[in-house]
């Protein structure tokens, strides 16, 4: 994209940091509560969306973002099965309860983004046509 609005320019560079801050933010405060992962994921995927219509984000694979996905897929569902497979002892063990919400949270975060941006540079490379 070469001939983007100064607007657009302006604005996506204004608010990445902004949405960066705040996907971080919700995955890492969704670890104490209720969810966080997914919310936090798609909010990460939006500063992926901006650095493409700023044109910065021009180099973004697709192979590269479905490759991540697989290997958080593949960590997602290796820890849950160690610690299924260990009763949960671990944990207890340890008093690691939080530390295991905050990994998974922030595991599912990035593979929710991961996701969310291959469907968007899908239909931006190949759907547009």
């Amino acid at each position: 994209m070469k001939d983007n609005s100064q607007i657009i320019m302006s604005t996506t560079k204004l608010l990445v940091p902004i949405s960066l801050i705040f996907g971080i933010y919700v995955i890492i405060n969704g670890a104490s509560g209720v969810g966080g992962g997914f919310q936090g994921g798609a909010i990460l995927s939006v500063v992926l969306m901006f650095r493409w219509l700023s044109g910065e984000g021009q180099g973004n694979s697709l192979v590269t973002l479905r490759n991540m996905e697989k290997a958080l897929m593949l960590l997602i569902l290796l820890f849950s099965v160690v610690l299924i497979g260990q009763n949960m002892q671990i944990l207890k063990e340890y008093n690691l309860d939080q530390a295991w919400l905050l990994l998974i949270n922030i595991l599912i975060g990035l593979k929710v983004c991961c996701g969310l941006s291959i469907i968007f540079f899908r239909f931006v490379f190949y759907e547009a046509r």
